[in-house]
């Protein structure tokens, strides 16, 4: 039982880093745009660099988180039926 609290302690320590990186790249985004303004008017491709940015950045950064989080789970699961598999 100690062991299956182990694994579930170890994986909502992976959730909420995974979380945290989500949560402080995306929440950072308008904190950036209103520190700086005049990055708000820069264009590149004829898109403003803010919507650039949420169509096109937003995306691959949920796609690392995930499959972060996924190989981190699946590294805690390992390390804990490792032991039980019979030799």
């Amino acid at each position: 039982m100690a062991r299956v609290r182990s694994l579930i302690r170890t994986q909502a320590r992976h959730a909420f880093a995974t979380l945290t990186i989500v949560f402080l790249l995306l929440a950072g985004l308008p904190m950036l745009f209103a520190c700086a303004p005049c990055l708000s008017h820069v264009r590149l491709l004829g898109v403003r660099l803010p919507w650039l940015i949420l169509c096109g950045g937003v995306q691959p950064v949920w796609v690392v988180a995930a499959h972060r989080h996924v190989r981190l789970a699946e590294r805690a699961e390992r390390a804990f039926t490792e032991p039980a598999r019979p030799e």
